[in-house]
């Protein structure tokens, strides 16, 4: 899937994150999976769902990462079931990705009108 959204970063809310019950328990191969999973989530607008891409994604062997990933999933759901190939969403992710874009959008027209305003000023002195 194709990038279209246009910001590169997304904020992780470390309160957020640090009081999760399920992060404080994962170990810390379970903590760099989430990470890498949503970071490129956030690139994508979702991931395959074929854990030996994942794991190959996340520098690990298929194994270990099938091993690691069981509690790591609870925070992903399965988009496109009815497509030959699932593909994965982080839902908090998605709801970060929709509250961003609304800001950009609206920084957009803010600095479209503004731009607008400055070159009507230009063109009558």
């Amino acid at each position: 899937m194709a990038q279209t959204f246009p910001l590169p970063y997304f904020l992780i809310y470390v309160e957020e994150m640090l009081s999760d019950e399920d992060f404080r328990l994962w170990t810390a191969a379970q903590r760099g999976i989430w990470l890498t999973l949503i970071a490129n989530c956030w690139r994508e607008g979702s991931i395959p769902s074929n854990e030996k891409i994942l794991a190959a994604w996340c520098n690990m062997e298929p194994k270990e990462f099938t091993k690691q990933f069981i509690d790591v999933s609870t925070k992903f759901s399965i988009v496109s079931e009815d497509t030959p190939r699932p593909r994965l969403v982080s839902p908090r992710l998605e709801h970060e990705r929709a509250k961003a874009l609304d800001r950009f959008n609206s920084m957009t027209k803010r600095g479209q009108a503004g731009a607008l305003t400055r070159w009507k000023k230009q063109q009558n002195p």
